[in-house]
């Protein structure tokens, strides 16, 4: 979930009804047995949502009884970001707008990574 979630980062999942989840929402849930992840809500579907990482691009169909809950803060570097604030609701659904409708965020995040790259040498 490059840019938003990193290796490391602590996360605070809240279950949640699958029926209010919100475009926007980041969501935990159960792929496969024992295989959790977390992805943002982009669309409904008819039995569930459509979520994908912020770095992907492809999205997977989640049924409503694969989702564990909604990611409410992240923990890192001992600062905490709350997701469920009204300003982190508006900038969650702009992403995920922004992340349906184009490629700029994996490709963002292939050129930042690549400018990091040439500034270590």
């Amino acid at each position: 979930m490059l840019p938003l979630l990193r290796d490391g980062d602590i996360v605070t999942v809240t279950p949640a009804d699958p029926a209010q989840l919100r475009i926007g929402d980041v969501i935990c849930y159960e792929m496969l047995p024992g295989r959790v992840v977390v992805h943002r809500v982009i669309a409904h579907a008819r039995d569930g949502v459509l979520a994908k990482g912020d770095a992907l691009s492809t999205s997977a169909s989640v049924q409503a009884s694969e989702v564990l809950g909604t990611v409410t803060t992240i923990e890192r570097s001992a600062r905490v970001r709350r997701l469920d604030t009204p300003a982190a609701r508006v900038r969650n659904w702009v992403m995920a707008l922004i992340s349906r409708r184009t490629p700029l965020v994996p490709m963002g995040i292939d050129v930042a990574r690549q400018l990091r790259a040439a500034a270590r040498g």
